[in-house]
């Protein structure tokens, strides 16, 4: 049986790991939605150029989501 000052120890010890583990997903979350920014304006930008048209934005679009998804997935998240 662990003592009062024992549980507040451990308690204190089990916030800090959340904590730390809340910075790390925010910071992948962070890192993930501007790599999808950038991408996207490569896309548009490619379609202002006249590099491609709107039909293939559209798949290309669905091909970014696609690859963020299995980007998250394969992180564990």
């Amino acid at each position: 049986m662990l003592t009062d000052d024992q549980l507040i120890q451990e308690l204190k010890n089990l916030e800090k790991k959340i904590k730390r583990l809340r910075r790390e997903v925010t910071a992948k979350s962070r890192a993930s939605k501007g790599g999808m920014k950038e991408e996207r304006e490569a896309a548009v930008q490619r379609i202002l150029g006249g590099e491609t048209d709107f039909c293939s934005w559209e798949i290309e679009k669905k091909m970014i989501t696609k690859k963020r998804i299995e980007d998250i997935e394969s992180s564990g998240y």
